[in-house]
């Protein structure tokens, strides 16, 4: 089949993921080329007069959305996988299912009614117009339901890729990675910057007290200092390679994962990646989880006390974090490898 995607640069990386599973299994693919304004993309910058940057920001819109809109009648795909909304208008994602006749598929990313401003306000309107939808997030369903006729709904988690995520040789980590990445507790993700979801990461990780706590991500971190001045010795940098993040899950003792506050009931490929490498993980209570795991096989938290106690608890026993890490890496090193996890659902839809 012919498959096509919209441009995304997204550093989760879940298109290029489906994608390279995608070709694996046989299927062409077309991921749509980038679209640059350059002088509008000044004029935005650089005009704080509202009336003309908002309409520098319109043309602009048009523009993408015209110039998406070619190249995806140009290669007529049998099948449109989009990621989110991409900022696509309603009238050019009705314009491709009309035109090409494919089947719309949408992979439910953020929650389709989301009130920050900068989500995609164009999200929404165009849900009618898909056919299937790839959603980990229960809550979601509800919005979907009632903003698409007759949707068929996949719950989908997405996967780890066994190439990038798999268990070292910790004999390979030298004297200087170890003094580096050790700790109790490890975090590796984004900030999102000032947005009031970074406040609910931030808020978790400067309240750990008494604890070696480390993390990694963006330079967005560095906002909330002030407000969690532990945050400070805590952050060390920008994200890892994925050779240090693999020797990081490996020896760091206990991994915290946490998603975006928008996950509600679900959970992030994160939680795969990090049980592929065989490390140890906390996670933000998921009830899909138990979808997979055992409730022995997997550690959760309910709140902030909770997690306290439970980093307590596990952080000075080796010996049964290695059980419970046996226990998931058993359970997801052959099911859930995006080829699999995207197999899978090429087999429902």
């Amino acid at each position: 089949m012919k498959i096509a995607f919209p441009y995304n640069d997204f550093p989760g990386g879940f298109q290029k993921s489906i994608e390279k599973s995608l070709i694996k299994l046989g299927h062409e693919t077309f991921s749509l080329k980038g679209f640059n304004a350059p002088i509008i993309n000044k004029l935005i910058r650089r005009i704080e007069y509202k009336p003309i940057k908002n309409k520098g920001i319109k043309i602009k819109e048009e523009l993408y959305n015209k110039n998406f809109l070619q190249q995806i009648l140009d290669y007529h795909p049998d099948i449109f996988i989009n990621i989110s909304g991409s900022g696509l208008s309603p009238a050019t994602v009705k314009s491709i299912k009309e035109n090409t006749k494919c089947l719309m598929i949408c992979y439910v990313a953020d929650n389709p009614c989301d009130p920050d401003p900068r989500r995609d306000s164009y999200f929404p309107m165009t849900l009618q117009y898909y056919n299937i939808f790839l959603n980990p997030e229960t809550v979601w369903d509800k919005l979907i339901n009632n903003l698409c006729e007759k949707p068929k709904i996949i719950r989908f988690y997405g996967g780890y890729d066994a190439k990038l995520f798999f268990p070292i040789d910790k004999r390979s980590i030298s004297d200087e990675e170890r003094i580096e990445l050790e700790c109790d507790v490890s975090f590796s993700g984004g900030s999102y910057n000032k947005s009031a979801e970074g406040a609910y990461r931030a808020g978790i990780l400067g309240q750990l007290e008494n604890l070696d706590v480390k993390i990694w991500g963006d330079k967005g971190w560095k906002y909330r200092f002030s407000f969690y001045p532990k945050l400070e010795k805590a952050y060390q940098g920008d994200r890892l390679s994925y050779e240090m993040l693999r020797k990081l899950y490996s020896i760091s003792k206990i991994n915290l994962n946490m998603p975006s506050p928008q996950i509600f009931t679900s959970f992030q490929p994160r939680v795969f990646e990090i049980a592929a490498t065989k490390g140890f993980q906390i996670i933000d209570q998921s009830n899909e989880l138990y979808n997979i795991f055992e409730k022995s096989e997997v550690v959760t938290f309910n709140n902030l006390q909770d997690l306290k106690n439970k980093i307590n608890f596990y952080k000075d026993d080796a010996e049964l974090r290695h059980k419970i890490v046996e226990a998931m890496y058993k359970k997801i090193k052959e099911d859930y490898t995006w080829e699999n996890q995207t197999k899978l659902f090429m087999h429902q839809i």
